[in-house]
């Protein structure tokens, strides 16, 4: 029985979506206005996000929080690019 191996550090939508404490439809419509991007796909195609995936996210989602909407946080979304190094 053979499986496939993800790269180290990568979740799938599902478990960033219960990180965050919001749908995975919600992030797929993240996606769609151009606020999320999964760095990664599986062999079949399934979302793989990295830990700098998921700070994106957490901006996005704190922006939100803060009152912005989504067409008000769009703009921004060059700044909300991350770079995460292995310590």
């Amino acid at each position: 029985m053979s499986r496939t191996l993800h790269p180290p550090h990568t979740l799938r939508i599902g478990q960033v979506a219960r990180l965050l404490g919001v749908t995975s439809k919600t992030i797929r419509h993240w996606e769609k206005v151009g606020l999320a991007v999964a760095t990664e796909r599986s062999p079949s195609g399934y979302r793989r996000y990295t830990p700098a995936d998921l700070l994106r996210l957490q901006r996005v989602q704190r922006l939100q929080l803060l009152g912005l909407s989504l067409r008000q946080i769009t703009p921004c979304r060059n700044a909300l690019q991350v770079s995460v190094s292995s310590r």
